[in-house]
């Protein structure tokens, strides 16, 4: 079964895409930390958190979870140092 929601690619093309808009420089990126969140509708799972880190020069996924209830507010969506 397909995911309907984003995965961890999209994820990290979407912080590299906002930091890049900010300018923020790449040698920075180095230790930083984004979440993302959303709620999902049509599968098993209510809601789904990915969390991602920038470590080497790469984006590295440090957690997924999968959850039967919705996100709370503050979790939806891109989140930075979460």
């Amino acid at each position: 079964m397909a995911c309907n929601h984003l995965g961890p690619i999209e994820i990290m093309q979407l912080v590299e895409s906002t930091l890049q808009g900010e300018k923020v420089a790449e040698e920075t990126w180095e230790g930083m930390v984004f979440g993302f969140g959303e709620n999902v509708t049509g599968s098993q799972w209510a809601s789904v958190y990915t969390e991602i880190e920038r470590r080497g020069g790469s984006w590295i996924v440090t957690k997924i979870d999968r959850m039967t209830t919705p996100i709370d507010a503050a979790r939806e969506g891109l989140v930075r140092g979460a």
